[in-house]
């Protein structure tokens, strides 16, 4: 399990990125950590939770590997990271009290960005300490 925590500048939020290769192993650390009731039932491909000012992403890589084979475990962990982002970025707009202007949405898209590039670089290093090797 890889974990890290970042600011969300300039929204004063804070993003906790979780990546698990065992759920079911690693639920009652994440439970214990970051105060949350997740129980075996929760044992999905991702998840975007907010409490207060803070946003949580889990990934479980172990679940896409247990569902897809091949190449297809890469592409579906791309579309559940975009897709946990997105749901990550309407919860912080929403709790902000902010609306997407769909005419101008940079700051959407910026923030989306931001976000799938925090958890691919956790994903990779969760990758590659797997495989024994430092990035």
């Amino acid at each position: 399990m890889i974990t890290q925590e970042l600011d969300i500048t300039p929204y004063g939020r804070r993003l906790h990125i979780i990546l698990t290769g065992d759920f079911i192993q690693d639920y009652p650390k994440i439970n214990k950590k970051y105060h949350q009731d997740l129980t075996e039932e929760d044992d999905v491909l991702g998840m975007s939770q907010m409490r207060g000012a803070h946003h949580m992403i889990i990934i479980n890589v172990g679940r896409h590997r247990k569902v897809y084979k091949g190449i297809e475990i890469e592409c579906e962990l791309a579309d559940t990271i975009a897709h946990e982002a997105d749901h990550l970025c309407n919860q912080l707009f929403k709790s902000i009290g902010a609306e997407v202007d769909t005419s101008n949405d940079e700051p959407h898209a910026y923030l989306l960005g931001w976000v799938v590039k925090q958890i691919t670089r956790n994903y990779l290093k969760f990758k590659a300490q797997e495989d024994g090797k430092k990035i």
